[in-house]
């Protein structure tokens, strides 16, 4: 049986919650977030124009891209 293909299907344009990314690889969200904290993962908080913009119940709201999440998960 072929394998599913992770992130197939998705725009460029689109982004990703991590919640999504981490549904879509089949990896925890604890993972995605150690990624992006440590640099290796690029991410980004739409809007972030203040110190509590992003925050909602104290987590940042992080988007990324579906071509970033590729390069960190499957290399280049």
């Amino acid at each position: 049986m072929p394998r599913k293909r992770p992130l197939a299907g998705l725009s460029p344009d689109e982004t990703l919650t991590i919640k999504e990314a981490a549904s879509h690889l089949g990896v925890s969200e604890r993972m995605i977030r150690k990624a992006i904290k440590d640099g290796y993962l690029k991410a980004m908080i739409p809007g972030k124009a203040g110190p509590e913009s992003g925050l909602k119940s104290g987590r940042l709201k992080y988007r990324i891209k579906p071509a970033d999440l590729r390069e960190w998960f499957f290399g280049n």
